[in-house]
């Protein structure tokens, strides 16, 4: 099977070198068109029939760009050990870029979600020798911030509690919370999505000082 690695820092100098292709919203709006049935060599991509879905076929550039205005989902070329049925082809790379202001779900040629990348995400897909895909990604930088006593609030009787939202999320929900508070009580998170958390003060009386909070990605092992 395939996997998500991180990358720091990529650089590369000369001799790499790949077309452009740019999906917009209009194609992912578009009418749905004929299933996708490889090998299907003949042409970039094509919207099919699955709900704001694209399919990359065989002649689909290194570099793609979408530019979706809600979530939308790209589906990556068949890549099987049967030639006849082999659009991706040895070794076969992609660097996709989302530039839309909604999510993108990655998608293997059967409907199978492998990752979803967040808006102004980048990501390096790899063809692995297992018939599958590799995904490399940049490490997020960690998020932190503070949460003042005033944003706490609860029911009477019941703990009091702050939602945390990120800026800019998470593509999933696999990263770590830490928590410091300067009130003398347990601290903990709860409702964790890829969009933030909330912090669990564990008392009914509002806390007299600000919570730090910090998160990080886990590194893949």
């Amino acid at each position: 099977m395939g996997g998500v690695r991180q990358y720091v820092l990529l650089k590369t100098s000369g001799g790499l070198a790949g077309e452009y292709a740019d999906i917009s919203e209009a194609v992912f709006a578009s009418a749905n068109g004929a299933a996708y049935n490889p090998p299907e060599d003949s042409g970039d991509f094509r919207r099919i029939n699955a709900a704001r879905t694209v399919q990359l076929l065989g002649s689909c550039p290194v570099s793609v760009e979408t530019f979706q205005t809600t979530t939308a989902t790209i589906r990556l070329p068949a890549n099987t050990v049967t030639d006849l049925t082999d659009d991706a082809g040895d070794g076969r790379l992609f660097f996709l870029t989302n530039s839309g202001t909604g999510v993108l779900v990655v998608e293997d040629y059967l409907g199978t979600v492998l990752y979803r990348v967040p808006t102004s995400g980048k990501v390096i897909i790899a063809g692995n020798t297992n018939n599958n895909w590799d995904f490399y990604v940049a490490a997020p930088s960690p998020k932190a911030g503070v949460v003042i006593p005033v944003l706490f609030s609860g029911a009477p009787g019941q703990p009091k509690k702050a939602t945390v939202t990120f800026a800019v999320p998470y593509p999933d929900t696999d990263y770590s919370v830490h928590l410091t508070g300067m009130d003398s009580r347990i601290w903990s998170y709860e409702s964790k999505t890829a969009n933030g958390f909330v912090i669990n003060s564990h008392s009914i009386t509002t806390p007299t000082d600000e919570v730090s909070w910090r998160t990080s990605r886990n590194q893949e092992t």
